[in-house]
């Protein structure tokens, strides 16, 4: 894949933003060089700080794109609106035109004026903050900003200047490298979604002010898919009429693991490899016999409680056969403080975790939910909401507003979360070959028309290490063999659809002792269902329903 060339100027800018700069190359097919102005050989765009019109202009009119980081021109406001309108243009995504979103940080900024043939991208508090003047007569695109992207410290992930507060650092200089990328790098599947409640059980129809009979004809009628994350420690005993709501093949209802006791920080505290592997594998048979007796089917993708899970045990998981994690990433990133990632983490549409474990973002309910499922969309990411029973409250009014502002986004597949996991890949097609980078150990995609082969990269197997990697079209297997990162290239057959396996060997859960038993975790279990089935018989004044659920709605509307 060629790489484009991006010049900086000044040049000591390139050494402020070096990490940002190389965070962002991971994420496109280009390549940032310290360069003078005049230095515009083979040079296939411009990022300009402190920049002005003048100096912009000349560079544009080799056909050269240019990102400018305005020059202060005035004095600073202080904007007290959280609001950011954007501008209903075909210069911005789909996703993010005419759309207004909140914003609490990037308060402070000098606004910029808009020039003729230039157009307005997007404004807060009614002070234009970003614009765009269009490609012509052989004149390359310009953009102008007022806000500078971040600068990184060691600490720091791109992901926290791109988040439900803070993203109009980031996101102009993403929708500039998203526009010069297109076409040369890679292509994603459509978007996947799915709606997750938290912590339901299958002990009755109900659960709370989550009603399964009631969700089922919602996500029918309103096109939606709902998991229910089950904390396995649940599963002894399962109502009938429940159970055979998820047993139904066509029904928009199915079963996730949900940690294994639900305890405080259950996956989040740092323990020893076997204990993260007795902790998982108990999860793993507690989930079997629920299945083995009542004939249903659970997502091997684990949520951990509140979405955050300790780096360390990520080992236990791929070698248990889990097929997904989700996570959170604010707090997933806070929690392991002392685990170094790629500066890109959260923001790559089709990222792993170490280990190739497949890494699925998880967005809470919460106020800001919309924000950042407009800001997952336009990264390409999965649109997985976490929800609760008590968001279910109100007629499923709250989860109606979710399923309609993502089924606005075009063409969206709504899937288990098993499925969503299989997803998870970027591929690049040549004349006759897709390269594909999996995201994940097992994924499935669909061959272009024209493709007779196919080469797979997997981004965990780093230093030569090698893996066996299996292909298959059906239950056939038609290639088997071992490599590296980047596998030769692989006769592709004439089936339409292909499933790519990474497989490791798997640690049989059956075969792992148990971690100690104890009473807290049966006890704490049985006290919180009590809370949650008594929460819709409860003044709205005693419970998160008189303060939650009012700043959700204020949020959706």
């Amino acid at each position: 894949m060629q790489r484009m060339i991006i010049g900086v100027s000044p040049l000591d800018e390139y050494v402020r933003y070096k990490s940002l700069f190389d965070a962002l190359e991971e994420l496109f097919p280009v390549t940032f060089e310290r360069r003078n102005l005049e230095d515009l050989s083979d040079a296939n765009a411009f990022v300009l700080f402190d920049g002005t019109r003048e100096t912009a202009h000349p560079v544009a009119a080799l056909g050269v794109d240019c990102f400018v980081v305005q020059a202060p021109s005035g004095q600073a406001i202080c904007c007290h609106v959280s609001t950011v309108q954007f501008a209903e243009t075909a210069a911005l995504p789909m996703c993010l035109r005419g759309e207004s979103l909140s914003e609490v940080e990037n308060r402070e900024f000098v606004p910029i004026a808009c020039f003729q043939g230039e157009q307005v991208m997007a404004l807060k508090g009614g002070e234009i903050i970003w614009t765009h003047r269009p490609a012509s007569h052989g004149q390359g695109r310009i953009d102008f900003v007022s806000l500078p992207p971040p600068l990184l410290t060691d600490k720091e992930y791109l992901s926290g200047f791109f988040n439900r507060t803070s993203f109009l650092r980031l996101l102009p200089l993403i929708t500039f490298l998203q526009r010069l990328s297109e076409g040369r790098g890679w292509d994603t599947p459509p978007l996947k979604a799915c709606l997750v409640f938290d912590d339901p059980n299958l002990r009755w129809t109900n659960y709370g002010c989550l009603d399964y009979q009631q969700l089922v004809r919602h996500a029918r009628d309103r096109n939606y898919h709902a998991a229910i994350a089950t904390v396995p420690i649940d599963g002894w005993w399962v109502n009938s009429r429940a159970s055979s709501l998820f047993r139904d093949l066509t029904t928009p209802l199915s079963l996730v693991i949900h940690g294994n006791d639900h305890t405080r920080r259950e996956m989040a505290r740092p323990v020893s490899d076997p204990q993260s592997l007795a902790t998982l594998a108990q999860a793993l048979r507690r989930v079997g016999k629920f299945e083995s007796r009542h004939m249903l089917d659970v997502c091997r993708v684990l949520e951990p409680p509140h979405g955050v899970i300790d780096a360390r045990m990520f080992n236990a998981l791929v070698s248990l056969g889990y097929e997904a994690a989700l996570v959170t990433f604010s707090q997933f990133l806070q929690y392991n403080k002392d685990t170094q990632f790629p500066k890109e983490i959260g923001l790559d549409v089709a990222a792993c975790l170490p280990g190739g474990l497949c890494m699925i973002p998880r967005i809470t309910m919460a106020p800001g939910w919309r924000t950042e499922v407009l800001l997952a969309a336009f990264l390409g990411q999965p649109l997985v909401i976490a929800c609760h029973h008590y968001d279910a409250a109100d007629g499923l009014r709250l989860v109606e507003e979710a399923a309609t502002t993502i089924n606005r986004l075009g063409v969206v597949e709504w899937s288990n979360l098993a499925t969503l996991a299989r997803a998870n890949y970027r591929s690049r097609r040549g004349e006759n070959t897709l390269v594909v980078r999996m995201g994940g150990r097992r994924i499935a995609l669909s061959v272009p028309e024209g493709v007779r082969a196919i080469r797979v990269e997997r981004p965990w197997l780093k230093n030569g290490a090698q893996e066996p990697l299996v292909l298959k079209a059906g239950d056939e297997e038609f290639s088997k063999g071992v490599f590296g990162g980047v596998s030769t290239v692989i006769a592709s057959p004439s089936a339409s659809r292909v499933e790519i396996l990474s497989p490791v060997p798997v640690v049989d859960a059956a075969t792992v002792s148990p971690p100690r038993t104890r009473l807290w975790p049966f006890l704490r279990r049985a006290l919180t269902e009590a809370r949650d089935r008594a929460y819709p018989f409860v003044p709205s004044a005693w419970t998160r329903r008189s303060s939650t659920t009012r700043q959700r709605w204020k949020e959706t509307v």
